[in-house]
């Protein structure tokens, strides 16, 4: 599930968040967090019209509180529903204000800069694989291909809290991100 938003002609908010534990946790846990971060963004541009007058602090704050109320809403979800037991999903988002790009992710859903022909990534995969390649016992090759790849270490509503990372990068003109 993902939601874009457009919140002013340089404010912008954009989300994404696929989805584990079968068919219906998968899209249950996705679904879900979409809409509580999502709704706890919102909550804060109220608070501050258009964001108005909120630091790079205070929006890194307000990305992991919007993170952390996804993470709440997934985990209530599966806690009272015992055929979603396990269910979560990964979260990636990027709020565009002006001219920088405020970044989160928990899981393995990236987020890539394209500039002058150029594709580089951004977000930090928590995975298995990662963690092996991060402390060199494998290759980033080797990592494409292992059956590992896709077992992550964190995910937005499999336990009570999570944590995000968190990046921001100035966005110039003709640069695109993606994820």
């Amino acid at each position: 599930n993902f939601l874009i938003r457009k919140y002013s002609a340089d404010v912008l908010v954009a989300v994404v968040c696929d989805g584990m534990g079968g068919v219906n946790g998968g899209n249950t846990a996705s679904r879900v967090a979409v809409g509580a971060f999502y709704d706890a963004v919102n909550e804060a541009e109220r608070e501050h019209p258009m964001f108005f007058g909120m630091s790079e602090d205070d929006i890194h704050g307000m990305l992991k509180d919007a993170a952390l109320k996804a993470n709440r809403a997934v985990y209530d979800t599966a806690v009272s529903d015992p055929t979603l037991m396990g269910m979560g999903t990964t979260l990636v988002t990027c709020m565009i204000i002006g001219e920088k790009a405020f970044i989160a992710n928990v899981g393995d859903s990236r987020l890539y800069l394209v500039e002058a022909g150029e594709i580089k990534q951004i977000t930090h995969d928590h995975s298995y694989v990662q963690y092996l390649v991060d402390m060199g016992k494998l290759t980033p090759e080797e990592a494409k291909h292992s059956k590992n790849r896709n077992l992550i270490t964190r995910a937005v509503g499999t336990d009570t809290s999570v944590e995000c990372d968190i990046f921001t990068h100035v966005v110039k003109s003709g640069m695109k991100l993606s994820g």
